[in-house]
């Protein structure tokens, strides 16, 4: 293992002070939806027995499907900010994460303490501020042959992103087209998949909805929730790119783009 990795792996591992609660907090909050789905597919809600196809109870389902669905929503930006620090591969790519964590977007619950200040700083760092911060991370001196390295590495890893031409019009096509076939088509086609099945599953007249039928009722409302949502958030964010910040931020947020090489470093200062 070469020191680049050595080193990205440790500005990219979390802090186990930090994240301890936040784990125990997520395992709470899974068992508690779990719970919450094998209840409305369980247990029958008849408030009116003569009702025709049961509509107080079909609403209750799809009611909790959205609530459940929302809840997953929040916990799913904590865990896409953890996969896009997970997949960052130079200093550049790191640079622009940090970058990321003042912005409005961020939304993230787990805050890392190595990096506090930067989640209330309104403005970039430069490139020397950058490596002096890094560096002091890594508890290297300024006078170290690591710290020397450490700035030759860094600044080839700027340089390759320097010449890169961010096309915010393609980008913005991409988006909807990945909006339009991940985020909607294809979780539609699921919950319509799963509603027919609670419809077509065999079952008497006079027989409430049994409990696959009903769990398949809750599932599609949260798919339905989850590609509602994350397809407005993706579309609202990709119209607000503006400059090569916050087409740099795109990368760091969105749920559908994962092409860090895009990047672009032209406008950070050396100092």
């Amino acid at each position: 293992m070469n020191a680049r990795t050595k080193e990205l792996r440790e500005l990219k591992k979390p802090s186990i002070q930090a994240l301890w609660f936040w784990i125990l907090l997520s395992i709470i909050f899974l068992c508690a939806i779990t719970f919450w789905i094998y209840i409305v597919s369980v247990f029958q809600y008849r408030y009116n027995i003569d009702a025709k196809w049961y509509l107080n109870d079909i609403i209750i389902l799809i009611t909790s499907g959205i609530l459940i669905g929302l809840l997953l929503l929040m916990l799913s930006f904590t865990v896409l900010k953890m996969l896009k620090k997970a997949l960052i591969k130079n200093f550049f790519e790191f640079y622009c994460y940090l970058n990321s964590l003042h912005s409005k977007h961020n939304l993230t619950l787990i805050k890392d303490t190595r990096f506090l200040p930067l989640y209330t700083s309104n403005k970039m760092q430069t490139r020397e501020e950058y490596i002096n911060f890094i560096a002091s991370i890594l508890k290297y001196e300024p006078t170290s042959i690591d710290y020397k390295n450490l700035k030759y590495e860094i600044e080839e890893d700027f340089a390759k992103h320097a010449f890169k031409d961010p096309d915010f019009l393609k980008l913005r096509s991409d988006t909807f087209s990945k909006v339009i076939f991940l985020d909607l088509i294809a979780p539609a086609l699921v919950a319509t998949m799963l509603i027919v099945l609670s419809i077509l599953y065999p079952s008497k007249n006079d027989e409430p909805l049994r409990a696959i039928p009903r769990f398949a009722i809750v599932l599609a409302s949260i798919i339905l929730t989850l590609a509602i949502s994350i397809s407005t958030y993706e579309l609202v964010m990709c119209a607000k790119i503006k400059n090569i910040e916050t087409f740099n931020n795109f990368f760091m947020f969105s749920f559908n783009s994962y092409k860090f090489k895009l990047l672009n470093s032209s406008i950070v200062k050396i100092r």
